[in-house]
């Protein structure tokens, strides 16, 4: 059955969009989601502020009914610019090559429409988004603030041509539940110095309380 590229012009879609790798990881215990409300954040033009200087559309790749796929078209006028680039972010598709293809594809024709000439990506609108791919440790919890996808993603992108440009590498670091000793200073310093922890209940507290007084001499 032939896959079908829709562009994302209504927020039905774009609730498709977004709720699609919900679907997709239901069984997978190391994938973590991304909160719905940054999602719809991100892709508003209204609430994002990298709009000022990109543009974007989404596409979703449908099989019959079904849809099987979700990719993100991006240009960023102040990094791509020079070299001509297109970025694809918000990848995610089930097992088949020829849906990956068809969303590569439908980010290239897009892409070409506006003078690009090279592709790359899981990109996002700026460093601030999630970019990258993970090539190791899916057997790991996926941090919150990083990428986690499947592994035939990587197998599938290199199949169809692209190649690793760099490595990200993420580390683990274990918090012990013990403070280290340097903390007990702070018991010395409030005995000396006559000085406590507060711990108000509120932003609005802490201003009423401590915030500056708008009197003037």
């Amino acid at each position: 059955m032939n896959i079908n590229i829709v562009k994302v012009v209504s927020h039905r879609q774009m609730k498709r969009f977004v709720k699609f790798p919900l679907k997709l990881y239901k069984n997978c215990e190391n994938w973590v989601p991304a909160l719905e409300g940054d999602e719809y954040i991100t892709f508003n033009p209204k609430l994002n502020g990298a709009y000022d200087f990109c543009e974007a559309d989404c596409f979703l790749a449908y099989r019959g009914d079904e849809i099987v796929g979700r990719i993100a078209a991006i240009i960023n006028h102040i990094a791509d610019d020079a070299e001509h680039i297109v970025r694809f972010g918000w990848l995610d598709f089930i097992e088949d090559e020829a849906v990956l293809r068809a969303l590569i594809d439908a980010v290239s024709d897009w892409g070409r429409q506006r003078g690009r000439t090279e592709i790359r990506g899981p990109w996002g609108f700026t460093d601030m988004d999630k970019e990258g791919l993970l090539v190791e440790g899916f057997e790991r919890l996926s941090p919150f603030t990083c990428i986690y996808n499947f592994p035939y993603y990587g197998t599938l992108l290199e199949k169809i041509g692209f190649t690793k440009d760099v490595d990200w590498i993420q580390n683990k670091l274990e918090v012990k539940p013990e403070l280290p000793p340097i903390f007990k200073l702070s018991e010395a310093v409030e005995e000396k110095y006559h000085v406590h922890l507060i711990y108000p209940k509120s932003t609005r507290e802490m201003a009423k309380r401590y915030g500056m007084k708008n009197d003037m001499a």
